[in-house]
């Protein structure tokens, strides 16, 4: 439970997983335990903080939804696809191998 931006208590509904289904009306996703949620999608919902649209999420994608439960339908807020650049413009698939730091050689003494 949290508060809105007016101090009322909401209730959230949180998500991680696969997309089992997607659209511009919802999103389905399927936790590792086979537990699954539908979430309703609208044009406040925010996916990678603004910097994409749910027309960037595709099935398969490993996202965490944070969703407003009223009554028995849960409205995404908040989207976040870690498939999805966050920089690079709105959209950006990520691709290619990721990046890993390396440790450095250490100085002769």
């Amino acid at each position: 439970m949290g508060r809105d931006s007016t101090g009322t208590y909401v209730t959230q509904r949180l998500q991680s997983g696969t997309v089992a289904a997607v659209s511009v009306t919802s999103i389905t996703v399927k936790s590792e335990d086979g537990y699954e949620t539908t979430f309703a999608v609208n044009a406040t919902t925010k996916v990678n903080a603004g910097d994409a649209a749910i027309a960037d999420v595709k099935t398969g994608d490993q996202v965490t939804v944070i969703g407003l439960l009223s009554g028995t339908t849960a409205t995404a807020t908040a989207v976040t696809d870690a498939n999805l650049r966050t920089t690079g413009g709105s959209g950006s698939r990520a691709s290619g191998p990721t990046a890993r730091p390396t440790a450095s050689a250490r100085p002769a003494r």
